[in-house]
């Protein structure tokens, strides 16, 4: 759970038992779990991956940080009351991602490295850091490797985690949103690259970039669909640019983008489906090539802005994908009445 304020007391988050010293905590066989990082299975010592507590899987902390791309570095020093304390520190520079945590301690701190950098505060990681919880502390073992739960640090680092039961696996998805596509978030820049199909999410499965400050979305040729739900409430989103390969916009793939004032669909675009772009409340112009055999009703619901819609084809074909001006402009779900077409082919 994230906790937005945090205390400024640097001399509380070290005094609080981060021993650094062998550990003795109950730990069961880790019973054959695979951990899989982007497809790739992480090859472990023998003994590892372990269970403690009540279930968390625990694996050595630069296997798992190195796996999702992040440099490592470590120190240790003595606090004022003379308790020694062990940190751990791993940053993504292309991502400007900075995770820091403590031996014994369940708290986990996520910050922008550079803020971090130019911070002139003494106790600057708690300032500019958010903080999470941990539930088991990362702890040193009998063999002396130091140990830390893996979901909570996917998860802080922006992955997707599943379990699958029947191979009692453990996957890691790190900036992935398809089988053979990868994402990027650079200074609200959020670029999709590879081939093939977006996965497809839910209002409560979202993908792991949800919630950031995406302001610009760039998808690259190659990529054929943006999955259901894929952009779903990036109210800060502005600005959109599709690769020519896109074919489908799935389900609720828009929607409640608030911002979003435009958006052009390539030539060979083929289905826009249902609320697609509904609520994108400042939407004013549309672009939607002739090759588009199916849009829904609902794919532009509570659109009111709209004042444009472009269409490549003739007004023959817009009525053949089951549009026409009369139900356009009615009082009913698709919501843009007002909206002025162009047929750009006649």
């Amino acid at each position: 759970m994230l906790i937005k304020n945090i205390k400024k007391v640097f001399a509380v988050l070290i005094s609080a038992v981060m021993i650094f010293s062998y550990c003795t905590i109950p730990v069961s066989a880790d019973d054959g779990i695979s951990i899989v990082v982007n497809d790739e299975k992480l090859v472990f010592d023998e003994g590892f991956p372990r269970i403690i507590g009540s279930g968390t899987t625990m694996v050595p902390f630069r296997l798992i940080f190195e796996a999702l791309g992040f440099s490592v570095s470590y120190n240790k020093g003595t606090n004022e009351s003379g308790e020694e304390w062990f940190r751990i520190w791993a940053i993504k520079s292309d991502e400007d991602i900075r995770i820091d945590l403590y031996l014994g301690s369940h708290s986990l701190y996520k910050s922008k490295n550079s803020v971090y950098e130019e911070s002139t505060d003494p106790n600057k990681l708690l300032v500019v850091a958010e903080e999470y919880h941990m539930p088991e502390a990362p702890y040193i073992d009998e063999t002396d490797c130091t140990l830390v739960p893996v979901r909570i640090i996917a998860e802080t680092m922006g992955a997707d985690v599943g379990w699958i039961p029947e191979t009692k696996t453990v996957t890691v998805d790190y900036n992935r949103c398809g089988d053979n596509l990868t994402y990027k978030v650079n200074k609200g820049v959020l670029r999709i690259s590879g081939t093939g199909d977006m996965w497809d999410y839910s209002s409560d499965n979202l993908p792991a970039y949800a919630g950031k400050d995406i302001q610009k979305v760039v998808i690259d040729s190659g990529v054929t669909s943006i999955g259901n739900y894929a952009f779903y409430n990036c109210t800060s989103l502005q600005s959109v640019e599709l690769g020519d390969t896109i074919i489908n916009l799935g389900e609720y793939s828009f929607a409640g983008c608030k911002s979003l004032s435009s958006i052009e669909l390539p030539n060979g675009a083929q289905k826009i489906k249902g609320n697609a772009l509904s609520g994108c409340s400042s939407l004013k112009s549309i672009r939607i090539p002739k090759s588009v055999v199916y849009m829904a009703m609902s794919a532009f619901a509570d659109c009111n802005s709209i004042t444009d819609i472009y269409y490549t084809g003739t007004r023959m074909q817009w009525v053949g994908i089951g549009l026409t001006e009369t139900n356009v402009k009615a009082d009913s779900i698709a919501k843009y009445k007002s909206a002025e077409i162009h047929y750009q082919s006649e």
